[in-house]
């Protein structure tokens, strides 16, 4: 209410005026305002108004906070190139500033830099004109919203999405997806090349069936019908061919594995899983079978041999005849790094160590250090195509060292194969062998050695000495080269009957030396 006072000439009251104003609108507004302020105070989103210079003239508390101002601090001396982070700062005045004036809005993320603490602050926000109720330009209004944390979880999710991508990528695996309700079954782009169809390729089920060798398909199904089978443990795995070759690995393979997903009624609506490439795999298993079956027939070859060294031993000197008995060829498999893969029992026995303990050791842990330093170089070699046989002396469980002849290779698998025999007990026989031999020249008995046909293979000295014949002369002949005449057939019919009875005769025969004389031997 106004209320004024009229008076006379002479000064005395005449009247008094009252106007009465009707408040209750701009009240209204007052309490809105109030609303309205309070509503900015108490946002937790940076709002603030400028003017147009960019200098601050309004920021409310949670702004304050978010660019480290105190609340004593005069914003009028702020500006946006104090708080704006230096690689915004050209984004702000260059497009954000012109869109605002020119469009009256700019909405996007920026960076801001926290007064006080340094640390930056990435914003969605959302910039705008300010007018006046006559439409003149009286600043310029923003609103920020804190979104550092969310963009952290995302750079979090990136990362973590992009270690997938490479981490399936380093397997050569491929991702699908199999939406059941709708029928359509998507490859990623491996899964398309795997199968050899353009990248994008979508199949129904049933085609992906119809790309699988018949002879697998049933297989197939049957693992996918199962992992749907609501009683069942919901893994899917499958390996099997496809109706197309490739020219390095020939038949081509491919191993599959997924888990589907179910409705609230418990029917399988989604099929997801990976799938690999797996011919070569399988190709080096195939190899390796193949390796093995000759690494067998050599076994064989060499067990072969060995028995018919040993037999030739036994036939020449009974006492030699345990010469090489039991000799086993040695198997060994590392990985690419030396690790132990596997050993066969003849390689465990000659090195007293059980499997289990063998899997805990390097291939440098077994060789003897007279050797080690010919390990790189071998192996360097080896990976290089070149098939090396050589002596190699391995540490036995207890310290010592025992020799092996050994060939060693490379798998299409990159592991390494070495395989040979143990030579201990060959380095026996041929010390033994040199003792029979010794035995055989320097004996005073005379001693002669025929084949089965009764045919002289060989004869010592002292047989020379004893009949005069040289050795040139009685090689090739048969024992009857000293025959006297003294003896009848039913004489050696009782000989042959005894030695191939009781395996040995013995007694005196009268044999005639190259000069005719007639002597008599005591013989065995």
């Amino acid at each position: 209410d106004f209320v004024s006072a009229i008076h006379t000439p002479d000064g005395s009251l005449r009247s008094v005026t009252t106007v009465v104003v009707d408040i209750t609108e701009r009240k209204s507004i007052d309490k809105e305002k109030e609303k309205f302020v309070s509503l900015v105070e108490n946002s937790s989103d940076f709002i603030a108004m400028s003017d147009l210079d960019g200098r601050l003239t309004y920021i409310n508390s949670a702004g304050r906070h978010m660019i480290g101002l105190r609340d004593d601090a005069n914003i009028g001396t702020i500006d946006f190139n104090d708080y704006v982070a230096p690689d915004c700062l050209n984004s702000y005045r260059t497009l954000l500033i012109p869109t605002v004036r020119s469009a009256g809005r700019w909405s996007g993320e920026m960076a801001l830099v926290n007064l006080t603490t340094g640390n930056r602050v990435e914003t969605s926000c959302s910039n705008f004109l300010i007018r006046d109720t006559f439409g003149g330009i009286l600043g310029f209004g923003t609103v920020k919203r804190d979104i550092t944390d969310r963009m952290r979880a995302q750079q979090a999710l990136n990362l973590s999405e992009e270690r997938l991508r490479l981490a399936l990528g380093a397997a050569k695996l491929g991702t699908w997806d199999w939406d059941i309700t709708s029928g359509r079954h998507h490859f990623d782009a491996r899964c398309c090349e795997i199968h050899g169809l353009p990248e994008g390729t979508e199949l129904t089920i049933d085609g992906l069936y119809a790309l699988i060798d018949p002879d697998d398909r049933s297989a197939v199904e049957t693992a996918v019908l199962t992992a749907m089978d609501p009683s069942s443990e919901h893994i899917y795995s499958a390996e099997y061919r496809l109706q197309m070759e490739t020219p390095e690995h020939g038949q081509h393979w491919v191993k599959s594995i997924g888990q589907p997903q179910f409705d609230e009624r418990g029917n399988a609506v989604r099929f997801i899983g990976m799938m690999q490439d797996i011919s070569e795999r399988k190709l080096a298993e195939k190899v390796l079978d193949r390796y093995r079956h000759q690494l067998e027939t050599l076994v064989e070859e060499r067990t072969a041999a060995l028995r018919e060294t040993t037999n030739s031993l036994a036939q020449s000197e009974e006492r030699n005849r345990l010469v090489m008995e039991g000799t086993q060829t040695a198997i060994f498999l590392s990985d690419t790094q030396g690790l132990c893969l596997y050993a066969n029992p003849a390689a465990l026995t000659s090195l007293g160590y059980t499997l289990d303990e063998l899997l805990t050791l390097q291939i440098c842990d077994l060789v003897d250090e007279r050797d080690r330093d010919r390990l790189a170089e071998r192996r360097q070699a080896t990976i290089l195509g070149e098939h090396g046989v050589g002596t190699w002396h391995l540490k036995h469980k207890d310290g010592h060292a025992v020799p092996f002849e050994l060939s060693t290779l490379q798998l299409p698998d990159s592991r390494f194969l070495a395989f040979g025999l143990d030579k201990t007990q060959s380095l026996a026989a041929e010390q033994q062998l040199h003792l029979a031999a010794r035995v055989f020249e320097n004996t005073y008995e005379g001693i002669l050695i025929t084949d089965a046909d009764g045919v002289i293979v060989d004869v010592n000295q002292a047989f020379v000495n004893l009949t005069g014949y040289s050795r040139e002369e009685a090689v090739g002949q048969t024992p009857r080269l000293l025959n006297s005449g003294h003896h009848d057939q039913a004489f050696f019919a009782t000989m042959r009957r005894a030695y191939t009875e009781q395996g040995y005769w013995q007694g005196e025969i009268w044999n005639r030396r190259k000069d005719g004389r007639t002597v008599t031997h005591l013989t065995t």
